[in-house]
């Protein structure tokens, strides 16, 4: 299996070279990740939240839209997932601090992914372009390169505990040519040769957030309590039934993190529920066992 999806990344990236963005996975190897997926095939779905690329490379606006949308589509292959683009004023981008460790997300961007049902939040930073001049070729052959190294950052955010899913660090390196009669601080990287480089480094990291969302499992949360029923945020679109078992956790031990985020551990299992009715993003259900519940508290599904 492992043969194999590194098979799938290499197509992918090849794909995306050639600026595709129509469906990756029906194009390249769907019986791949068929496989991948077959275990998981009764998983709830996950509601996943991408937000716009963070750019400290000075591209054009509508480029970075064509990047994230790339990010997007790419995500949406997965059957285990439900995938959402932020609203453009959802976030500033200087909010976004990225750091030699990675990124600071603020927690009121968190919140707000929290308060729209969704259990994971993908952040992603384009650095600036590191660009050196060098020689290849032997002499009398040799050529002068201006060689462009383009990094990409990406996070997962676990909206549900506020930890953190997966990072991944991605760099993918472009040699030009330098132009005789042209001074080598002439000699600057196309946007079009800059998309296709974040494309392939998206379809790594794609399968790295597909793969890892897939295995973790799914976990929603008590948003209310009427008398023996309760309130839970998710419904039809994730994929629940009526009857289906959850389990309830208390909340566990808080761990305040370095860039003021504070993470939840799950507790100890504290009960169980079962889903009397359902609409679109809601389910409603009835305590089997244990309580007294409280809203905030994490369910996940059950399974005898």
């Amino acid at each position: 299996m492992a043969r194999q999806i590194t098979i799938l990344v290499i197509f992918l990236m090849a794909i995306s070279g050639c600026g595709s963005t129509t469906p990756l996975v029906n194009k390249i190897a769907p019986d791949i990740l068929k496989k991948q997926f077959k275990k998981n095939k009764q998983q709830l779905k996950k509601n996943v939240m991408v937000l716009p690329l963070v750019d400290y490379s000075e591209l054009e606006p509508d480029t970075v839209d064509q990047a994230t949308s790339f990010l997007v589509k790419a995500l949406q292959q997965s059957p285990n997932m439900i995938v959402h683009q932020s609203k453009k004023n959802m976030f500033l981008p200087s909010e976004i601090k990225g750091t030699e460790f990675g990124m600071v997300t603020p927690a009121r961007i968190i919140t707000t992914a929290d308060k729209e049902n969704m259990h994971a939040l993908i952040i992603s930073i384009l650095y600036p372009i590191e660009r050196i001049n060098k020689e290849k070729g032997i002499w009398p052959y040799k050529k002068d390169y201006t060689v462009f190294e383009v990094t990409v950052f990406l996070k997962v955010v676990d909206v549900i505990n506020k930890g953190l899913y997966l990072t991944s660090s991605e760099s993918e390196k472009i040699s030009i040519p330098v132009s005789k009669g042209f001074s080598q601080k002439k000699e600057i990287l196309d946007d079009k040769l800059l998309i296709k480089a974040v494309q392939k480094i998206f379809s790594l990291q794609a399968i790295k957030v597909i793969r890892k969302l897939a295995e973790t499992p799914w976990s929603g949360r008590i948003i209310a309590l009427n008398n023996n029923h309760v309130v839970i945020n998710a419904g039809k679109d994730i994929g629940i039934s009526v009857d289906q078992l959850f389990s309830v956790y208390s909340r566990g031990a808080s761990i305040n993190c370095y860039d003021g985020k504070t993470m939840e551990i799950l507790g100890n299992k504290a009960g169980l529920i079962k889903v009397r009715s359902l609409s679109e993003k809601r389910s409603k259900a009835i305590i089997q066992s244990g309580g007294p519940f409280i809203a905030g508290q994490v369910i996940r599904p059950f399974y005898p």
